[in-house]
């Protein structure tokens, strides 16, 4: 009888509930699928500043006016990956593009530290904060950055997860 139940609840539920399911952040998964894809993407760890009230928000009676995508200006300041660590400095303008599924948005937090993963694009350099939180990465540990500069130098470089 509680099977029956809960399976009916489950049912009844809105699909877009059921809609978003992500798998837990990698950065070696997110570095690996950087490095095979055909687009240049640059590695920075810094603080970035930008206008948060610029950041989607949902308005949960009106869902479907979450606008899929919101792109805003952004400035990264730190260091990039090479074959010395992140030791190149690198202090640009980039644009955030933050996307959204449904109700659910990616975010960031204006002034915080992150492990960004840059794609280089005729426009500049774009940041992503998706709704499944990839390519981006607060406060990175001396861990999470070695394991980065691993990938970079050839080394040990094994996603956590298996799909």
């Amino acid at each position: 009888m509680k099977r029956a139940a809960l399976l009916a609840l489950f049912l009844c539920l809105p699909v877009w509930a059921q809609a978003l399911s992500c798998i837990a952040p990698d950065p070696v998964a997110d570095y690996i699928a950087a490095d095979q894809s055909p687009d240049l993407w640059v590695l920075v760890t810094g603080r970035l500043t930008f206008d948060e009230t610029r950041l989607p928000e949902t308005d949960w009676a009106k869902q479907d006016r979450t606008p899929p995508e919101t792109a805003i200006p952004a400035r990264l300041r730190g260091h990039s990956l090479g074959p010395d660590g992140f030791a190149t400095g690198f202090d640009r303008s980039v644009t955030l593009r933050v996307t959204c599924a449904g109700p659910w948005c990616g975010g960031a937090r204006s002034g915080e530290r992150y492990l960004a993963f840059l794609r280089k694009a005729p426009e500049g350099f774009v940041l992503f904060a998706h709704a499944c939180p990839t390519m981006l990465y607060a406060r990175p540990d001396d861990a999470l950055l070695e394991g980065m500069h691993s990938c970079f130098r050839g080394g040990p470089c094994t996603p956590q997860s298996n799909f």
